[in-house]
């Protein structure tokens, strides 16, 4: 497959899905979510009550963060807003 073809985003999001399932999650697109699968599951695109993000991560079928892939190089400070919908 050639990622070229891809924007950022989705690169910085493949690249992530790579990386937590080198780590030991289990990965699924919200279509297949099963958190019982695991101890820890990372489910792309899921929709939280503040919104959507590009992963969500659960231990022992608990919501335990969220990641939300940029392009590489992407200064961060601009998301401050959108990260702080997730506190709460």
């Amino acid at each position: 497959m050639n990622t070229d073809a891809f924007h950022p985003e989705d690169r910085a999001r493949s690249a992530i899905d790579r990386q937590l399932g080198a780590s030991g999650w289990i990965v699924q697109s919200r279509e297949e979510m099963n958190l019982g699968a695991g101890l820890g599951v990372a489910v792309r695109e899921f929709q939280t009550a503040s919104g959507p993000v590009d992963f969500a991560l659960f231990v022992d079928r608990r919501l335990c963060g969220v990641i939300e892939a940029k392009p590489q190089g992407t200064t961060l400070s601009g998301f401050a807003e959108q990260a702080a919908r997730y506190i709460g």
